[in-house]
């Protein structure tokens, strides 16, 4: 009978502490849910992957501010729900039940402990539903095992022949992708959300002769937040190819392939086609995320950056980059360096040849809480004239892309040259903007030296989707229909997907199963290995 009893005893030990952690684990992820949906109140839950597993530190800096705010709360809850537990195991509360039939009296006990295990069992699955519908995870399944023709019906191929036509005079194209850049970093009187103007040189382009901008709103508010665009890999896909960038949750960066989305035809495509010479200047090495791999498929780029740090030009003549240390960051390099081997490779290849170029400039600085340099070494160092180290960060990738710009006019070649200037997503900062959610701000554009004009720039609902047609048109391309990907010419009169379906539908119908995707644009055989 002691054995008996103290192998009870063990057993009642053994399913109190199973209780404990079930119900620890179940508080836990119900406050972490929580606690990330207020981080990040717009965002979907492939997004919010990316966002806290990427590379940049930014999700370890997340759990250490999460655990900092969180322990009190999650000790407490776990307390209040074992706490009766507990109580009635050493008191129990019990009352005596007489039978009606026999008259008899015997003693029940309120809380028994198959009652205990079906509260923690109960309490649990409820706080962990809170917990995933907290960041989206009910609705990511829903659309993934929702089939939507949205996407076969939209999508308009710029493989068919006759729909894209260059002109007789080709002109360059130069195309600079703004990490992180967003109209909210305009001062409040430009439309934006600062009280002082961190990007003044950005915000005065916006007044050059050449300039035009579309804006979401009567002002300066910009290019609205598709889904499948919201970080960089994925928003140079939009802007260049007019389609989002479809990947099983957490497989953001993780595409890797020799045929990257072997079924899109690309702004590279076209212009290699048409004789351009396509250059990719890169302050974040393109390995990852698969930029690289994407740029060599669509339209063989010469790539330029950390891990390639040189350039030969049409003459066969070799240059080669020599960036201090000082400019290093833990991507590549910074922008200020990136600029510097842009100038000499434009004057490189434009002494060399004839031919048309087309060159992207993708700048890296400003990712979440951003990257300062010291002077030195003919650098004169950051901007420290503000409050906060990323409003820092912001004024000079502004003034240095206030820099180059003015460089660019001074050349022989701008006459001839296209230049488009895009912010690549939202700051993915958390509170960055304070209340104001990522999907509420509007991404920085701006196209100088346009071959055509519209009068047609304000109150505009547009996407990254729509740039890609509109930067051929730009170009002097003549595009059938008005219309390529997802995309519609911002300088024609068709209405965008976003100005007829309306943003809540286009991002729901984006967001669901697409075998036409799957099949067409990336390709099964890729698609299938990435689910793996």
């Amino acid at each position: 009978m002691k054995r008996h009893g103290t192998a009870r005893r063990a057993l009642a030990r053994a399913a109190l502490c199973a209780r404990i952690l079930i119900t620890a684990a179940a508080v836990v992820l119900c406050a972490v849910g929580i606690y990330i949906h207020v981080l990040y109140p717009a965002e979907k839950l492939d997004e919010l992957w990316f966002y806290l597993t990427g590379s940049s530190g930014a999700g370890t800096a997340a759990v250490w501010q999460a655990f900092a705010v969180l322990i009190g709360p999650c000790l407490a809850a776990v307390a209040l729900l074992l706490l009766p537990q507990y109580l009635f195991s050493r008191h129990p509360l019990e009352r005596k039940h007489v039978s009606r039939r026999t008259g008899k009296a015997r003693t029940v006990r309120l809380l028994p402990l198959q009652h205990k295990w079906l509260f923690t069992v109960v309490s649990a699955l409820i706080l962990v539903g809170i917990g995933l519908g907290q960041v989206g995870a009910f609705g990511y399944l829903r659309s993934r095992f929702t089939e939507s023709e949205f996407f076969e019906s939209e999508y308009v191929s710029p493989k068919t022949v006759g729909r894209v036509t260059a002109p007789d005079e080709k002109r360059n194209l130069l195309f600079i992708e703004l990490e992180s850049f967003e109209t909210s970093f305009f001062s409040k009187e430009h439309g934006g959300l600062w009280d002082e103007e961190l990007i003044p040189e950005l915000y005065g382009l916006l007044s050059d002769p050449d300039a035009i901008y579309f804006a979401s709103d009567s002002g300066t508010h910009g290019t609205l937040n598709a889904y499948g665009t919201t970080w960089t890999t994925a928003a140079l896909i939009g802007y260049t190819a007019g389609i989002p960038f479809k990947v099983p949750v957490g497989k953001n960066n993780s595409y890797h392939s020799e045929n990257f989305l072997s079924g899109a035809w690309a702004l590279g495509d076209i212009l290699a086609a048409n004789g351009y010479r396509n250059i990719l200047v890169s302050a974040a090495t393109t390995t990852f995320g698969g930029v690289g791999e994407y740029f060599t498929a669509h339209g063989g780029y010469t790539i330029v950056d950390k891990n390639a740090p040189y350039f030969t030009d049409a003459a066969g003549n070799r240059l080669e980059f020599s960036i201090p240390q000082s400019q290093w960051n833990e991507w590549g390099y910074s922008d200020a360096a990136a600029f510097s081997m842009a100038r000499e490779v434009l004057s490189a290849q434009a002494a060399s040849s004839d031919e048309p170029w087309h060159m992207v400039i993708k700048t890296t600085d400003a990712h979440f809480n951003g990257y300062l340099y010291e002077a030195g070494n003919g650098y004169e160092g950051s901007v420290r004239s503000h409050a906060k180290q990323i409003e820092n960060v912001y004024a000079t990738t502004s003034r240095e892309v206030g820099s180059f710009i003015a460089w660019l006019k001074e050349q022989s070649f701008y006459a001839d040259t296209t230049v488009v200037l895009v912010g690549d997503h939202p700051n993915m900062l958390a509170g960055i903007c304070g209340e104001v959610s990522a999907d509420a701000r509007g991404r920085y554009n701006l196209i100088l030296n346009s071959a055509v004009t519209t009068t047609e720039t304000k109150n505009r609902a547009f996407t990254a989707f729509d740039f890609y047609p509109t930067i051929l048109a730009a170009a002097g391309f003549t595009i059938r229909g008005d219309r390529l990907g997802l995309g519609v010419n911002l300088f024609s009169s068709v209405p965008t997907l976003a100005e007829q379906y309306g943003m809540t539908v286009l991002n729901a119908e984006l967001e669901k199963n697409s075998d036409f995707y799957i099949d067409r644009i990336m390709g099964r055989k890729d698609y299938e290995a990435l689910e793996r």
